[in-house]
């Protein structure tokens, strides 16, 4: 299993933006408005393959990279921390006072909140981080939710990945998992079917919606409701 890991470590590695060599000349012609500015813009964040709406680095995609490389690291892959922390800091560029979390390394506004997905993994990535300091920020983020829990099941692109993530990042403060989950009971009661599997209705940019929608809703369903029993070490298991 660790040779695996090592390998999808390197991968990363390959992957993450850090100098503008890596950037191809063509997209100051096809995506003018992404190609980096300075060399310290978009520095340490991961992006969408080639060809497929790339715009460079965004911050969902970073932030579930600093969260493998923080659980990688607990499984004794070295992890670069120049690396690590340079996609911790970009998630920090694109955080407002508020806590809420922008596509790229720029804030929305201290104020702005929408879709929660990227801030909810913002958090476990912050909380999981082997730097103490970090969970100051991750808390930020999960108060953010708890407070602003409306668009929970309104996340962009992959609503069910973003509902997933989000109670994830939500339950590091057990206040702000409760808030989020009281308020969005609603949902929890529609999308369920006789059979007690769970239905999710297409939304915006639904990318990977067809057929298996239930099967998908279910298992984060699924998941979201094991969080308290605290069954991983993202949710609050003991390391022995």
């Amino acid at each position: 299993m660790l040779d695996e890991l090592q390998e999808i470590y390197e991968f990363l590695c390959t992957t993450q933006y850090l100098k503008l060599s890596q950037v191809n000349p063509k997209v100051r012609e096809s995506h003018p408005h992404a190609y980096p500015k300075n060399a310290e813009q978009q520095y340490g964040g991961w992006g969408h393959n080639p060809g497929f709406e790339g715009y460079g680095p965004i911050a969902m995609i970073t932030a579930q990279g600093a969260l493998a490389f923080a659980l990688m690291e607990r499984c004794d892959i070295e992890i670069d921390e120049e690396r690590h922390l340079a996609a911790y800091d970009f998630l920090q560029r694109g955080t407002g006072s508020n806590g809420y979390l922008w596509y790229g390394d720029s804030v929305a506004g201290d104020r702005n909140w929408a879709d929660m997905g990227r801030t909810g993994t913002s958090a476990i990535a912050h909380w999981m981080s082997p730097h103490r300091e970090h969970r100051a920020h991750a808390l930020r983020h999960a108060q953010l939710m708890g407070e602003q829990p409306q668009s929970f099941p309104d996340t962009h692109a992959s609503p069910l990945m973003g509902m997933a993530y989000g109670a994830l990042g939500a339950s590091i403060d057990k206040n702000s998992f409760e808030s989020l989950m009281k308020a969005n009971r609603w949902w929890f009661l529609l999308a369920e079917c006789p059979d007690g599997t769970f239905a999710y209705q297409p939304n915006r940019d639904n990318n990977g919606y067809g057929n298996d929608a239930r099967l998908l809703a279910t298992g984060v369903t699924a998941f979201i409701y094991s969080i308290p029993l605290k069954g991983l070490v993202m949710t609050g298991k003991k390391v022995r």
